[in-house]
């Protein structure tokens, strides 16, 4: 049997992963992507020959298995989705194609069947959904080493409350947005628990440089408040705010 030529590809989630990535690492990116599609988990030479050198924001995306073998969690998880969608109509075309629908029954309040769609996942099970993305933010802050307060009942029914109008892959890249911003401008991390509270919305700011020579950076975002900082990197400006915006969320004010 030929290799299945497609996937579903959610461009939205894709833009939002790699956001913070250079365009020539995002060209790196969806070529192994496309190659695990085609060939299955990639080993660290498939990886290398579109690399060419160990880049830690591309192979970050990837997860290694016990055998030294890469692959990136989504992809696989659609690659098995399609499977499943693919095989099930083949199933129902040696049966005869979609079968007929029953006759009324009688009863009024009778349920109608729902029809199977290709994006369906009812079969997925939530608690591993939320399992995934609590563990993805870190237990202990990794520019001060000190507890990020996460507390497993607590924050997974904030999460499942979140994947109501979020998805996993966007409240996971949030994480890792927020996660690498704090490590590359050493800002202590917020709790688990009012991160989740004040999610950082990375596809809105609005950023200005005002002036390079003294890096002093005015960010606007999405909730209308300006604020100007001095540091020593756009990125750290970008913490610096979100962090303001989280305390002015909160009513704290800064003496």
């Amino acid at each position: 049997m030929a290799k299945d030529p497609a996937v579903l590809f959610y461009t939205s989630d894709f833009l939002t992963g790699t956001m913070l990535m250079s365009d020539e690492e995002t060209g790196q990116y969806i070529k192994l992507l496309c190659l695990q599609h085609q060939r299955g988990r990639l080993t660290e030479n498939h990886m290398l020959s579109i690399c060419k050198a160990k880049d830690n924001e591309v192979f970050s995306k990837f997860t290694r298995d016990e055998n030294g073998l890469y692959y990136n969690d989504r992809m696989e998880e659609e690659s098995i989705k399609r499977k499943n969608f693919t095989e099930s109509r083949k199933h129902n075309g040696l049966k005869g194609g979609r079968p007929k629908s029953e006759k009324a029954s009688g009863k009024p309040n009778a349920k109608p069947k729902q029809n199977l769609t290709e994006d369906e996942n009812e079969d997925e099970d939530i608690n591993k959904i939320i399992d995934r993305i609590y563990t993805r933010y870190p237990s202990k802050c990794i520019v001060k080493k000190s507890s990020t307060g996460k507390s497993s009942k607590t924050d997974k029914g904030k999460i499942k409350n979140l994947l109501k109008e979020h998805s996993e892959s966007d409240l996971i890249s949030k994480i890792d947005w927020y996660v690498k911003e704090c490590k590359s401008s050493k800002v202590y991390m917020k709790n688990f628990c009012t991160f989740l509270n004040n999610l950082p919305d990375i596809d809105n700011v609005d950023t200005e440089i005002k002036s390079k020579n003294t890096n002093k950076f005015t960010l606007k975002a999405h909730l209308g408040e300006t604020k100007s900082f001095e540091c020593d990197t756009l990125e750290e400006a970008k913490v610096l705010y979100h962090n303001w915006c989280g305390a002015l969320i909160e009513n704290i004010k800064e003496v």
